[in-house]
């Protein structure tokens, strides 16, 4: 009977450190790979989120200032702002993220109300849709506001044609519009505010301010997505890739009733500005309160229900149209505005009447 049996294993003596080294090595290639894919963006995630919360921060100063500005809470009528940045670029944007300030007046027996359309591509050309009442020898007028108290009236043209006085206006029926100087030339729809007021005969029902608000814009492209913080219309709107959301109350309040009536109360805050900067720098933007004027005012008697008008409606022709409304539709913050199901608009209305005041603004932005 064999007790044991003995085999040469001299051939498999170099066959344990070989397989050894495989290991080490297939570990070590896993471990950089596992570092080169999740590590690094992970520790960049970790500075572009330091860096977007830096540039937030010197962005509410820039928001603080030209409240200052515009308030008149400060004898200065400009400020510096200085943002310092370590990657990612800033640009100052004219023409862009229109909005019309609308609304309809107040009649005891008739519910005016219009859409406005087609403000996107700041040319002369708009819609503007009948949604309430049936006009009849309806006209609209438009004003080129220019300054505190200089403007130019405008033409306007359907179809071609300048508008024909006594021309009836059914209800669903939209109108494509074009304004024109009074030299016939076509007037594009940016760097100024435009008013509508909308007549039945020679009684006013409705009145609109386009106002191309512009804004300045932060976008670092790092981490596990593209960052971005932009000043626009009087508030910092923060974005992750994920969203957005507004991180500061904008000029515009829920509307407060004041002796018993309503009041809606805004500013328009219009920015021109040039320039743009980047990189790993310390900069220099001047920041100018060019004018502050009141676009509307209308105080409402209590009870004669005179100057009184019926409706508060916001339009956004810009990319940041879905934060804005969902910051003004919040019933926490006090708001009580809805969407219009339909066109898409904000509207508060109050059947009784409410005042309204606008204001608007225009502050200069010029990068050193």
């Amino acid at each position: 009977m064999v007790l044991w049996t003995s085999r040469d294993r001299s051939g498999d003596e170099g066959v344990s450190p070989v397989v050894g080294m495989v290991l080490v090595l297939g570990i070590s290639v896993v471990g950089i790979a596992a570092i080169l894919y999740w590590g690094l963006p992970a520790i960049d995630e970790m500075k572009a989120n330091v860096e977007h919360k830096s540039v937030e921060a010197q962005f509410q100063e820039l928001d603080a200032s030209i409240k200052e500005l515009v308030a008149g809470t400060t004898e200065k009528t400009a400020k510096r702002w200085q943002p310092t940045l370590n990657r990612g670029s800033v640009l100052l944007i004219n023409e862009t993220e229109g909005w019309v300030y609308a609304t309809e007046m107040y009649h005891a027996t008739k519910d005016h109300s219009f859409v406005y359309q087609g403000f996107e591509n700041s040319d002369n050309a708009f819609t503007v849709v009948n949604v309430g009442e049936p006009v009849a020898s309806a006209r609209v007028v438009a004003y080129r506001i220019t300054g505190t108290t200089t403007g130019q009236d405008l033409q306007v043209f359907k179809d071609g044609a300048l508008w024909a006085a006594g021309e009836n206006w059914p209800v669903g029926q939209p109108m494509a519009l074009t304004l024109k100087d009074a030299q016939g030339q076509d007037v594009p729809i940016k760097n100024a505010t435009i008013r509508f007021r909308i007549f039945e005969s020679n009684q006013k029902i409705a009145e609109a301010f386009y106002v191309p608000t512009g804004r300045v814009d932060y976008r670092l492209e790092a981490g596990l997505g593209t960052k971005t913080v932009s000043q626009n219309n009087g508030a910092v709107i923060t974005g992750d890739g994920y969203g957005h959301a507004l991180i500061n109350p904008p000029p515009i309040p829920p509307i407060s009733t004041s002796g018993e009536v309503p009041r809606f109360f805004a500013r328009a805050v219009l920015l021109n500005a040039t320039g743009s900067f980047g990189g790993n720098d310390r900069f220099d933007v001047l920041v100018t309160l060019y004018s502050t004027s009141t676009l509307a005012s209308y105080d409402c008697a209590t009870v004669a229900k005179t100057d009184c008008v019926e409706s508060s409606k916001l339009f956004f022709f810009g990319d940041h149209a879905p934060v804005w409304k969902s910051y003004l539709t919040n019933t926490g913050r006090g708001y009580k505005y809805v969407v219009d199901p339909t066109y898409g608009h904000l509207v508060d209305r109050r059947a009784d009447g409410m005042g309204y005041t606008l204001l608007q603004s225009t502050v200069q932005m010029t990068a050193g």
